[in-house]
């Protein structure tokens, strides 16, 4: 795994030295577009419509709809966050407390070198008190919410969570209805719960769709024919050109 985040996790005034790392792989297989004919990978253009002509990065901005055609222009300047990244944290809460629509991505939080005893004593609190952290934090030039929860491991987890104000409210009414439930059919409806009711086990979710498709993959990779040159590195053509000069310069000699 490769580490996206370093900086420091603040627990008071303990301070965490830590690094994140995303705890779960894509739930599909990243596909692209190709060209049927060649088999050649399909190129996305910065194409301006208007003036006819491809745009270069230097000459983009970013521009808000405000709903009617109109394009609003946005400044976006970087956040100040400090010398250096901080997860810091604010509140404790028991987790039945946190609706799960706020939670989103995960990540392991890894303990940097001399961190692990204010970590392992992180997570050993937490754990006693059945308690997760709500926490505030930079992430990509950007501040986001997060919540740290201990996993049942030993390690810690970092989940990026979703404002409150993104909650789209209206969905809240689609069950607001009225709706007579008898109870028969409430006792039937516990009765079959209670017949289908599990300790939640991982192991029995697997992906299959994402599972057959790496097997399709991989069936028809063994039939492919070698794979057409690829454009070399800037880096290698750099060297190579050097070089070439260097070659030039001792054969005029």
């Amino acid at each position: 795994m490769r580490s996206f985040f370093r900086g420091v996790m603040g627990f008071g005034l303990v301070a965490i030295p830590i690094s994140l790392y995303r705890a779960l792989d894509p739930e599909t297989v990243a596909l692209h577009y190709i060209h049927a004919s060649c088999r050649s990978r399909i190129q996305y253009r910065r194409y301006c419509p208007v003036c006819a002509r491809e745009v270069d990065p230097g000459e983009l901005q970013k521009a808000a709809d405000v709903g009617d055609g109109r394009l609003v222009v946005v400044e976006r300047e970087p956040y100040a966050s400090g010398d250096r990244p901080v997860v810091h944290i604010t509140s404790f809460h028991p987790l039945a407390d946190m609706d799960p629509v706020y939670i989103g991505d995960a990540y392991w939080v890894k303990p940097e070198a001399g961190a692990l005893i204010p970590y392992r004593l992180l997570w050993e609190a937490m754990r006693r008190q059945q308690r997760v952290a709500i926490a505030t934090m930079m992430l990509r030039r950007a501040p986001h919410l997060a919540l740290i929860r201990p996993y049942e491991s030993g390690a810690i987890v970092l989940h990026r969570m979703h404002y409150p104000d993104s909650l789209r409210r209206e969905g809240e009414q689609f069950g607001a209805g009225a709706a007579d439930v008898s109870e028969q059919e409430l006792s039937l409806a516990e009765t079959l719960i209670d017949q289908l009711s599990l300790p939640f086990d991982p192991d029995r979710y697997p992906n299959e769709p994402k599972a057959a498709l790496m097997r399709q993959i991989a069936d028809r990779a063994e039939t492919l024919a070698p794979a057409a040159p690829v454009p070399e590195a800037v880096a290698d053509l750099v060297d190579k050109l050097r070089a070439s000069l260097l070659q030039a310069a001792e054969g005029s000699r």
